[in-house]
């Protein structure tokens, strides 16, 4: 049964893959694989539960395959579908679909390809690609083709000195490692309409009552009051608003302000609970985003570089 209920799911996940995913490959999107034909679309109302019920078939795996890239898996006509052509498609698929045994991924892939081969063979018999529009549409898309692979090959070629390990380790430890770092703090908040309110509160503190269940009482900020006794986490100097920077940081750990601040939301009495020193990310965190920042920098740097060296016409002289 549990072999089953695998195969269902993996079947699932080809269906989605193909109903869902045919953005990878327009051209096989327009085409439904014969294995996945009796696969209804799940709606937003059924469980996984339900759907795995459905008990969707296995697909049939005629094929014995090998680590042979030219292997033949199907001809169609003078053409043929070889393991490499499969691979390649296996290789823009998500994760989950891509990490399928062979025997379970492969024969859907193979239809797939198959089948838009054997429609563009068709098309061509019809002499489609002789037609004037039609030439100059596919003209078009290899133009296009061809400038972005240029592009993607030039950017990548210009980017690898300045984002090798060295690059970004060096890029971490002058941004990163070594930067400045902020001081925060810890903060509960009640957030009352006037001054006279938060009066009442300060009064209610000194008198020994707890900020938590005052919070919970009179805060208008409904998202930490009830729930987290005016809890709203840690914030640096610039992270919050102007009127509340001063009183924060000057306060000691557990001590609230003993005047009412104004705000654009409200009058505020705060109380800091701790206070701590910003430590950077661990590189590994962080190497993705500095990579992309680097990468940005220096795509705007070519740009600009190339851009000086334009001779634009002035028809108005």
């Amino acid at each position: 049964m549990e072999q089953q209920t695998n195969k269902a799911e993996q079947n699932i996940l080809l269906g989605f893959a193909f109903l869902f995913f045919g953005v990878i490959n327009p051209g096989f999107a327009k085409t439904t694989p014969p294995a996945l034909d009796n696969l209804s679309t799940p709606t937003l109302s059924e469980s996984p539960t339900t759907i795995l019920r459905k008990q969707i078939p296995s697909v049939k795996n005629p094929y014995k395959f090998s680590n042979n890239p030219k292997q033949i898996l199907a001809r169609i006509g003078t053409e043929t579908v070889t393991e490499e052509d499969v691979q390649k498609f296996a290789s823009t698929l998500p994760p989950e679909l891509k990490n399928l045994p062979k025997e379970d991924l492969y024969p859907t892939l193979i239809k797939q390809i198959a089948a838009e081969k054997a429609v563009l063979q068709q098309a061509r018999k019809e002499g489609l690609a002789q037609e004037a529009d039609i030439k100059a549409e596919i003209k078009a898309a290899q133009e296009k083709a061809e400038h972005e692979v240029l592009l993607q090959r030039f950017f990548t070629l210009k980017m690898q000195p300045y984002v090798s390990a060295e690059a970004i380790q060096s890029y971490y430890q002058n941004h990163y490692a070594q930067h400045s770092q902020e001081k925060e703090v810890h903060l509960r908040q009640i957030i009352v309409q006037t001054f006279d309110i938060a009066q009442t509160v300060i009064q209610k503190l000194q008198q020994g009552d707890n900020f938590s269940k005052l919070a919970a009482i009179y805060s208008l900020d409904r998202s930490t009051g009830p729930n987290k006794g005016g809890d709203i986490g840690w914030f640096t100097r610039s992270e919050l608003s102007t009127p509340l920077q001063e009183t924060a940081f000057s306060l000691k750990n557990m001590q609230y302000n003993n005047q009412p601040v104004q705000t654009n939301y409200g009058w505020v009495v705060i109380q800091k609970l701790e206070e701590r020193e910003q430590t950077p990310p661990p590189l590994a965190e962080v190497k993705k985003a500095i990579r992309q920042q680097i990468m940005t920098e220096k795509v705007d740097e070519i740009y600009d570089k190339m851009l000086n060296q334009i001779q634009y016409i002035d028809y108005e002289k």
